[in-house]
């Protein structure tokens, strides 16, 4: 018996299809169009993924902003409320009664020099914001013109902080060195001394260890805008995001700066004064208007605050914001540049009672 093999049918198959089969085998198979048109909305379904995964993306990063500005709301208060609330705190001594013996303090510059650190007697202090640094009285030359967010308020306060401090550890120059640190020394009800660390407080400050006597880290800080967050390796500011810092004496021994909270864009201050000593607020002014700082009892913080990226669907049609009053009384009325209404963004106020000069 012969079989009669069909050799047409091992090349080609079915008409228009090449494929290799058996004997008299046809072949399943696609056809160039076919393939096209599947390629065609495989495309289509991977462009509706892609636009699906930019679109979650992106309202996640502009979610993750938006909580992100109110951390920094909450921290931006909390870092100024804590440094207000201690204000003129000197472990039960008046800052009259307190003198000074540290000297050789370095890194200030201007109107922040070793005077300013040791100035005791100004526990509070606000400088009315203006177009330069030069023209901000009190803080004048204390920064670089690119350091300063023009118009911004800055609150200087000046205290003794934390929990006493045992006489072994003030005197420590192995690890740590207290060397380098400022201390104030209190014999409460009676008088303290401002000294360095890294020797015998006893010897420095003549106040014996008897009941009563403390030691106290020294803190002077002044809070105020700097345009960018960090500096790069030339000490410039490159990043653009408007930041609450702090120039403050340190553990080096000399005046810095400390970035604390991102995406602050403008602040202002309003001081409560206590004209009768009765410890209550009768009023609120600026710090131009303001007589005696000893009678500030209050601060009113007025803060503007914005997301660290812009999201591009969104214009802020909002384009001025009313801080602290606005003009009539030294306050701010800022109006958003066009090249930032990106930006989202909040006006919050707080008022925050300085309670060493409100107990009686």
């Amino acid at each position: 018996m012969k079989v009669k093999i069909d050799t047409i049918s091992l090349i080609q198959g079915a008409p228009g299809k090449v494929c290799a089969c058996g004997l008299s085998m046809r072949c399943a198979g696609v056809s160039l169009i076919e393939l096209m048109i599947a390629m065609t909305i495989s495309l289509v379904l991977l462009l509706g993924i892609a636009q699906i995964y930019s679109g979650s993306k992106e309202t996640y990063r502009i979610n993750e902003d938006l909580s992100m500005m109110q951390e920094t709301t909450r921290f931006g208060f909390e870092s100024l409320t804590g440094a207000i609330i201690m204000a003129d705190h000197w472990g039960g001594v008046p800052s009259a009664d307190i003198s000074v013996t540290a000297t050789g303090i370095t890194g200030g510059t201007g109107d922040c020099n070793a005077a300013w650190v040791t100035n005791i007697g100004q526990a509070v202090f606000g400088a009315e914001g203006a177009a330069n640094i030069s023209s901000v009285t009190g803080f004048q030359s204390c920064l670089s013109t690119d350091r300063y967010v023009p118009n911004s308020d800055v609150l200087i306060v000046r205290y003794a902080a934390g929990q006493p401090i045992g006489d072994s550890d003030v005197q420590s120059t192995s690890n740590p060195d207290r060397s380098n640190d400022l201390y104030v020394r209190t014999a409460t009800g009676e008088k303290g001394t401002l000294f360095w660390g890294g020797v015998s407080p006893v010897s420095a400050t003549g106040l014996s260890t008897e009941n009563g006597t403390n030691n106290y880290v020294y803190r002077v800080e002044a809070f105020f805008l700097r345009p960018c967050s960090t500096l790069d390796a030339s000490s410039n500011c490159t990043d653009g995001i408007p930041t609450l810092a702090k120039l403050t004496f340190d553990d080096s021994g000399s005046v810095v700066q400390e970035a604390q909270v991102d995406g602050v864009e403008q602040i202002q201050y309003q001081y409560g004064i206590d004209t009768n000593a009765d410890g209550q607020v009768e009023q609120f002014a600026s710090a131009t208007n303001v007589a005696n700082w000893n009678q500030v009892v209050a601060v009113r913080i007025d803060m503007l605050v914005r997301t660290v990226s812009e999201d591009s669907d969104y214009i802020d049609t909002n384009t001025t914001y009313t801080l602290a009053g606005g003009t009539a009384d030294n306050g701010l009325v800022y109006t958003v540049p066009t090249a930032d209404r990106g930006f989202h963004r909040k006006q919050l106020a707080k008022v925050v009672q300085i309670r060493n000069r409100t107990r009686f």
